[in-house]
């Protein structure tokens, strides 16, 4: 659905010119809290990219803390577009945040910015941090990032991560983009380098999308999906998509059947 017409101009003039339009703002009516709002946004946005000073200036006069950490996001994005490693400095030794996670949040935003026109200084930049407190380093934003519009570069940089939870914190990124290239046999293997307690998720996150997708390349692939389970959820999977927009040939459909109880066969 297209923005309204007055969404883009504000948006527009928040890229432009930051302090007129919050200047601005002073005028703005009550009732129009909502655009008011968006305008907000979009003024600390282009404020982060011209004068991050300023826009801290403004994060530290408010006080309503769901605001301020929303905020905060913006800031933190917009500053990356210009200077990610003064960003990901401020982030890591100067944000005041509730706690780790919002941190680990902040340096993910910064990360996956970089990751979009310097790779190697996102991931280099990443290994330097420390490891969050589940133990999944910030290499993770990089690596699913990176995934979307360079998906070779972002699999080599696997042998880099520095640990096994890290890693399987991509795949799921990682499989969901190897689908869309068409390089299925090699989301299944990910799941074949996984352990067992990440593989059951990994597998059902990927089958629930490539269902949707590509339902009869799943179909093709089936037997190789290393968990019967799995197999059997991913069949009913196809089967739906069948009935509402895929349509199976006879051989296909008894190739599928062999995964799907009888009982339930009947209800589809």
């Amino acid at each position: 659905m297209r923005k309204p017409v007055q969404i883009d101009a504000i948006e527009i003039w928040g890229g432009t010119d930051p302090h007129s339009l919050l200047a601005a703002l002073e005028t703005f009516p009550d009732e129009f809290d909502e655009v008011k709002n968006t305008a907000f946004g979009h003024a600390m946005r282009g404020l982060a990219r011209t004068d991050p000073d300023e826009a801290f200036n403004q994060l530290n006069g408010m006080s309503d803390e769901f605001n301020r950490a929303r905020i905060t996001e913006i800031v933190v994005e917009g500053w990356s577009e210009q200077d990610p490693q003064a960003a990901l400095q401020w982030v890591q030794y100067d944000a005041v945040t509730e706690g780790q996670e919002f941190r680990s949040k902040l340096q993910s935003i910064v990360l996956s910015k970089l990751a979009q026109t310097d790779p190697r200084m996102a991931l280099d930049l990443a290994l330097s941090l420390p490891l969050a407190d589940n133990g999944i380093g910030p290499e993770k934003a990089v690596i699913s990032e990176l995934a979307k519009v360079d998906l070779d570069e972002a699999l080599s940089m696997l042998t880099e991560v520095r640990n096994q939870a890290t890693r399987e914190s991509t795949y799921v990124s990682l499989g969901h983009e190897l689908i869309r290239a068409g390089r299925s046999s090699q989301a299944i293997e990910l799941a074949k380098k996984s352990s067992e307690e990440v593989q059951y998720g990994y597998l059902m996150s990927l089958t629930g999308h490539w269902s949707w997708l590509e339902p009869v390349d799943l179909l093709n692939h089936l037997e190789e999906i290393p968990v019967a389970s799995v197999q059997r959820e991913a069949a009913v999977g196809i089967a739906m998509s069948h009935k509402l927009h895929v349509a199976l040939t006879k051989e296909q459909r008894e190739s599928l059947k062999k995964y799907i109880p009888e009982f339930y066969w009947n209800k589809l």
